[in-house]
């Protein structure tokens, strides 16, 4: 009985290692086209790194570039909740308090999209702050419903109007603004 526990928790604690290992091997991402890959300075050291969108398992995962070589680092939920949004874009982000910027969209009708951004605290990635953006047209006007949600979860929102549609560059250009 003891041989056969033994064993089986060796069993286990291969099987936990190779999963481990294969996640983190950059280049099994880099060469497979189900993965987009954002190449740019995550931990600002002047060196690009890599952003991973893993569609299938709802994640990000971001490999510092070290001397050369991308090293596993972080990982964090893509907030595709499931596939009710899709990732559009990962992008840098200049600000003292985040690193980057997932947007994604509502993947029905309706047109919402969301843009959260994320900060490297405490050697693990955070999300700081969620934007949420809703469009609407009405009487030859568009309306863009923007919502500012920090972590505290204290929330400010707006109505922008335009005769002219808010394209998705409005979005990602929307910067991180702190809110008191």
């Amino acid at each position: 009985m003891k041989n056969a526990l033994i064993r089986n928790g060796f069993l286990l604690f291969s099987i936990f290692i190779s999963i481990n290992c294969v996640a983190n091997d950059f280049d099994r991402f880099k060469n497979d086209d189900k993965y987009e890959i954002y190449y740019f300075d995550v931990d600002r050291d002047g060196v690009k790194d890599a952003v991973i969108n893993d569609q299938s398992n709802d994640e990000i995962l971001v490999f510092l570039n070290v001397d050369g070589e991308y090293k596993y680092k972080y990982k964090s939920e893509n907030y595709s909740f499931q596939g009710m949004y899709m990732v559009r874009e990962i992008k840098e982000e200049k600000g003292d308090d985040v690193n980057f910027s997932i947007i994604s969209m509502f993947s029905g009708a309706g047109g919402q999209e969301k843009k959260y951004f994320l900060s490297i605290k405490e050697n693990e990635l955070e999300l700081v702050q969620t934007v949420t953006f809703d469009s609407s047209h009405n009487d030859g006007l568009y309306s863009l419903h923007v919502c500012v949600i920090n972590k505290t979860e204290k929330e400010k929102c707006h109505v922008m109007r335009s005769d002219k549609y808010f394209d998705s560059k409005f979005i990602e250009k929307y910067p991180y603004k702190k809110l008191p």
